[in-house]
């Protein structure tokens, strides 16, 4: 869940939350602006991060503060290795793709040793 929290005013205002430049819909099943303002989104999606903007109006004028949301998931593979077989004295490349944030580092072990590292 994130949690946006807008301090109440003195006067009527009107708050617009933005992600990324595109217009939050309230109605959206996963997101609403509560009570005191604030915007509320539960089951947080990778999508979901972006820089989200809070605006208040009013007659006399407008301010705007910017919070930028961060989502942090676990490593998954995109592409995994396949097995192989191939005559000595050739070259041979075993695919292996993850994603994940923040990006995950990448460990090829062969047996019981490590052969490599490389951050994604």
């Amino acid at each position: 869940m994130f949690y946006i929290p807008v301090y109440q005013l003195h006067y009527p205002v009107n708050i617009v939350n933005i992600l990324n430049f595109t217009l939050i819909v309230p109605s959206d099943y996963r997101s609403s602006i509560l009570d005191d303002r604030s915007l509320r989104i539960e089951r947080v999606k990778v999508h979901d991060e972006g820089t989200y903007i809070c605006r208040a109006e009013n007659s006399v004028g407008g301010v705007e503060v910017q919070a930028r949301l961060t989502i942090h998931s676990h490593p998954t593979f995109i592409v995994t290795p396949q097995d192989k077989v191939v005559g000595v004295g050739r070259s041979v490349s075993l695919r292996c793709q993850v994603s994940g944030n923040p990006p995950p580092n990448v460990f090829w072990n062969k047996d019981t040793g490590q052969v490599c590292m490389e951050r994604m």
